[in-house]
């Protein structure tokens, strides 16, 4: 589990690099940053525990879940992301660990997507799930699904035992689709 925390903070810190100075360097149009600090205004980065609801977990991965425990914590300082992690302990002794990331500023480019999907080139490349935010990556190796809503949050989604070894992605999927 230790190997795949540390992949998923190495993944979700990609993306804290800097900032584009105009606002809108990256095609965001006014309205779009209006909807995404809405959105953002309920996202609790270094709380990602609150970022899902355990009966919503509980419901899309089809087996209870027992306890959960905030970890990992990294308040935002000084143009740094925030995040944490919160491990979902379930029924039939699986769990899930859900990373959430906070960016102060919109990303400057797509960079982040495509440092994340080799993990800064040390890994295969993640293949892309259509349909989920800004974009979302798969990867079998690891029952990790990563998934960029916008251009300042980001969660990975890690599955561990039972859970993971039967439609591991269609879980994963369903978990972020709880996402907004």
């Amino acid at each position: 589990m230790n190997r795949s925390m540390g992949i998923a903070a190495m993944l979700a810190l990609a993306g804290c690099g800097g900032v584009d100075s105009s606002g809108n360097g990256n095609g965001t149009t006014a309205a779009t940053a209006k909807a995404v600090t809405t959105a953002t205004a309920d996202w609790n980065a270094e709380d990602a525990c609150s970022v899902l609801d355990r009966d919503a977990v509980a419901k899309a991965l089809g087996v209870g879940v027992t306890t959960t425990e905030l970890g990992s914590v990294s308040p935002a300082a000084e143009g740094r992301a925030a995040f944490s992690m919160c491990t979902y302990t379930l029924a039939d002794g699986s769990r899930m660990v859900l990373l959430a990331r906070a960016a102060p500023n919109g990303d400057s480019a797509g960079s982040d997507v495509e440092a994340s999907r080799t993990a800064g080139g040390t890994l295969p490349p993640a293949a892309d799930v259509p349909g989920l935010g800004r974009a979302a990556l798969w990867r079998d190796r690891g029952a990790q699904l990563q998934l960029f809503l916008d251009d300042r949050r980001y969660v990975a989604i890690d599955l561990f035992g039972p859970v993971a070894a039967t439609d591991a992605k269609a879980k994963a999927i369903a978990v972020a689709k709880l996402l907004r």
